[in-house]
């Protein structure tokens, strides 16, 4: 009956949202349960179809919010270039930006090892974006990430341009 497997879709969806960032394997076969019952739904059935007219843009916002998540979740074993996933990745080099160089007079290298240290971080960032781009960038769900990506690149290149320059 179509109520049922609405209900049974909603709440699928709830699961997915609910468990997205901590368990996206989870959410994965969340997802692919909801898409699984959605099929054994009688097209022929006007109540039935409009079930499934409503739910079908959910399932594909769900599914493509689900692929941005484990992209960005992908460790370098995963085939990322990034060695734990772009939030890690992120958070440990803005806050590197943020911190800047030691500046310790006693010691120029550091400060020359700092740079060389955030234009790897940067390249690798930007290798990932470009990767990315090519796999998500049509999604409509993928603009935070790219956002949140190109705003880091620009701190950095900021903060570099300044250090850089006596």
């Amino acid at each position: 009956d179509a109520d049922s497997v609405r209900s049974f879709v909603e709440r699928k969806l709830k699961d997915v949202e609910k468990n997205l960032q901590r368990f996206p394997d989870r959410s994965a076969t969340y997802l692919k349960d909801a898409v699984d019952k959605m099929a054994t739904l009688d097209t022929s059935d006007a109540a039935a179809s409009s079930v499934q007219d409503e739910l079908n843009p959910l399932l594909e916002k769900w599914g493509n919010i689900l692929t941005i998540t484990e992209a960005r979740n992908a460790r370098k074993a995963q085939g990322s270039c990034l060695e734990y996933g772009l939030s890690h990745h992120l958070d440990r080099f803005i806050r590197a930006l943020e911190s800047g160089p030691p500046g310790d007079a006693r010691f120029p290298d550091k400060d020359t090892k700092w740079v060389e240290e955030r234009t790897t971080q940067k390249d690798l960032l930007v290798q990932w974006l470009e990767d990315f781009k090519c796999k998500h960038g049509e999604n409509p769900e993928s603009g935070d990430t790219i956002a949140e990506c190109e705003n880091a690149i620009s701190l950095c290149d900021s903060k570099l341009v300044a250090i850089r320059v006596p």
